[in-house]
């Protein structure tokens, strides 16, 4: 369900140091009223929480593997709290 997007690569280049330009158009994106970006993650709904837990969980990964420290923000507890009460999972 994870759709690892720019923010989460750019952490994960940043964090691995490991970060290559290139002149090449591997993607493309753009909205559609039927598609999944509007209708399943819209705010505060069940997939926008999931969505926004496994985004936690792969920046933990990437710290526990990379032996470094960051300081756990309260979003991060709050998405959990959240995704635990209401038996989210996907």
């Amino acid at each position: 369900m994870l759709t690892l997007d720019f923010r989460l690569s750019a952490i994960a280049n940043v964090i691995l140091r490991d970060f290559k330009l290139i002149n090449k158009n591997l993607t493309f994106y753009f909205q559609d009223i039927h598609g999944e970006s509007y209708s399943k993650f819209k705010r505060f709904n069940r997939n926008w929480w999931l969505r926004r837990k496994q985004a936690h969980d792969f920046i933990k990964k990437i710290k526990k593997d990379n032996l470094f420290s960051l300081k756990t923000k309260i979003d991060y507890y709050i998405t959990n709290a959240y995704v635990k009460i209401f038996n989210i999972s996907s």
